[in-house]
């Protein structure tokens, strides 16, 4: 759970730079679906990554494999969302190398995540190797 609030809060303090300055995602993910804004799909990705990884941590506790799983995935939605307001930040002459370093906590965070969800497979793939 712990993991889960941590890669929260890196995404949503992660800076998108975007023309002349640099926005939180979080200011792009609330704002930009009720405008006729270029960051929408990444918006709407970004809402489903959010809602995903709250399901995941809160209604598969009793899982593990299962709530790691979907949090993975939930983590790997955020991920994209973010990748996608970036691309399209960069395109509107922002840089995408400053949206990279300047949302370094998320990005750790996210490698963190995904090193778990692989640690747990493995750990998995063995278990199941050696019942009969």
């Amino acid at each position: 759970m712990f993991i889960a609030i941590v890669l929260l809060i890196s995404y949503l303090i992660a800076v998108i730079v975007v023309g002349h300055g640099g926005l939180p995602i979080a200011f792009i993910v609330v704002v930009s679906p009720f405008f006729n804004s270029l960051f929408r799909t990444g918006a709407i990705i970004g809402w489903i990554g959010i809602v995903g990884l709250i399901f995941a941590t809160f209604l598969l506790r009793s899982n593990l494999s299962k709530q790691l799983t979907y949090q993975f995935l939930a983590s790997l939605m955020l991920y994209i969302s973010w990748l996608v307001t970036a691309i399209l930040g960069h395109n509107e002459s922002g840089s995408f190398f400053s949206s990279f370093v300047l949302s370094a906590p998320f990005q750790i965070t996210f490698l963190i995540v995904a090193y778990q969800f692989i640690l747990q497979c493995k750990q998995m793939g063995l278990d199941s190797d050696s019942t009969p």
